[in-house]
């Protein structure tokens, strides 16, 4: 009976030193699983990203150029395009010297003391423009001693009016906003000659919008 209880005592001792080899072994089995490197991740695709950012950006630029509406341009126009309104005697366009400058776009009209004391001609604005602007003067070949009068009227309303003689210039600047018509208009002020006309001359004369 001594021995099987020592034998059987054997038996339990060589059990438990199993149990715990196997309970050691599996606990670092585990902890060496959870100690290895992650898996390497998965190759990149052909085209590298700094291309890809670039192509997208390019795309997105793109579109937001497409969408975005052309800057604004400021629009005008001179007098000399135009053609007036039927009506008064067709006045002279082109060149024109003014206080002894040059004046490329030029509308002039001629008068004089008895024949034709006033000229004007009226053009078509189409309510389109803002503003017109012009530099006026007794053109440098016109007798001495006269004076003319200028005046423009929008909508047959008088909006400017000045009187000047040979050698004097003066600028004009008269807002048109929502004007159909535009009217200029010079008549002989003074004066002793009676054979030679003068010329009143809006030099650079142009619409603005």
């Amino acid at each position: 009976m001594a021995d099987e209880r020592s034998g059987h005592a054997r038996w339990q001792t060589f059990a438990a030193l199993v149990g715990v080899v196997l309970a050691l072994l599996t606990f670092f089995g585990i902890k060496g699983c959870e100690g290895d490197p992650p898996p390497p991740p998965p190759p990149p695709p052909s085209s590298s990203p700094a291309s890809t950012v670039s192509e997208s950006e390019t795309g997105t630029a793109t579109r937001e150029e497409a969408a975005s509406p052309p800057p604004a341009q400021s629009q005008e126009q001179y007098l000399v395009e135009l053609e007036p309104l039927p009506g008064g005697y067709p006045p002279y366009t082109g060149s024109a010297d003014l206080g002894g400058r040059t004046f490329a776009q030029t509308v002039s009209f001629s008068v004089d003391k008895n024949s034709l004391p006033s000229s004007h001609a009226e053009y078509n604005l189409g309510r389109r423009w803002k503003s017109f602007d012009a530099t006026i003067g007794v053109r440098d070949d016109s007798p001495s001693g006269g004076r003319i009068t200028f005046q423009a009227l929008v909508d047959g309303r008088s909006a400017y009016r000045r009187e000047l003689g040979v050698g004097e210039t003066a600028k004009v600047k008269v807002n048109v906003s929502g004007a159909l018509r535009l009217t200029l208009k010079v008549s002989f002020t003074a004066g002793e000659y009676y054979d030679n006309y003068s010329y009143g001359s809006w030099g650079d004369a142009r619409l603005s919008g």
